[in-house]
């Protein structure tokens, strides 16, 4: 459906409606893991939401490119478009905590791939605090398991395992079995007594 309203769109040249259908077929893409597709279609979203001159659809085309690009391993890129909608987006109003735990969430990746265990903390932490306010409980489990995996970096396991309770406790929350399973492997394998 998406494809052929946008293929319309290009035809009569509809910016706004290219914006946002590219971007509803892009983020088809991305669910059905096509990195490429859903790379094309964000910057399609993109260059037409700069046509637009409207921030709120820019930032949406760039959010949708974070998640384009992390899927092609193009990490450069992915650092300078969350960084860009975080920019946008903290100068706006009423936007979901969700959006900023999901920004915080890919920089803190970024800084964690870097090395740079301070700022991937960080990163962590802000997404903890965006993601406590909403209801997505799968989340909450990934940012705690996130940061166990820094901690374990820095050779923290007791904080670590803390932390990797806590994402058992999310994913079971979540009714979400398999990644509870997957944490508790983890717990076993680092040494966490779950008490």
């Amino acid at each position: 459906f998406y494809e052929r309203a946008l293929n319309r769109a290009r035809e009569y040249q509809y910016v706004r409606v290219i914006e946002s259908t590219a971007q509803q077929a892009g983020w088809i893409r991305v669910r059905a893991g096509d990195g490429p597709g859903a790379v094309s279609l964000a910057d399609e979203s993109l260059r037409a939401a700069s046509m637009i001159g409207d921030n709120a659809n820019e930032a949406d085309a760039l959010i949708l490119g974070v998640a384009a690009y992390d899927l092609t391993g193009q990490h450069d890129v992915v650092e300078d478009y969350a960084t860009r909608a975080l920019a946008i987006v903290d100068a706006r109003e009423n936007v979901s905590p969700d959006v900023f735990g999901y920004l915080h969430g890919a920089l803190a990746l970024i800084r964690y791939r870097e090395g740079n265990l301070d700022a991937a903390e960080a990163h962590t932490q802000h997404a903890q605090a965006f993601y406590s306010q909403t209801t997505d409980f799968d989340q909450m489990a990934l940012h705690a398991s996130r940061m166990a995996t820094i901690l374990e970096a820095r050779g923290d396991t007791v904080t670590a395992c803390d932390h990797l309770g806590d994402a058992v406790a999310w994913y079971v929350l979540a009714a979400n079995e398999d990644d509870t399973q997957a944490m508790r492997n983890r717990q076993a394998t680092i040494g966490c007594s779950r008490g």
